[in-house]
């Protein structure tokens, strides 16, 4: 069995957009999926758009 994580975009840019603070863990799983780079002043620069629907991550 492979290990993947599967990312429903919108609703993650849905939640972030509004103030959402992930977790470390969450945010270690975004930042593994490249769904958004850290900035200084921890700023999050979201690089895709909302009609990215999933976003598939293998890790092992």
């Amino acid at each position: 069995m492979k290990n993947q994580t599967y990312l429903n975009v919108p609703v993650i840019l849905y939640f972030l957009e509004r103030g959402a603070q992930p977790t470390g863990t969450v945010q270690n799983l975004l930042n593994k999926a490249e769904l958004f780079k850290e900035l200084p002043s921890n700023q999050m620069k979201i690089h895709l758009t909302k009609g990215d629907v999933f976003l598939i991550y293998r890790y092992s």
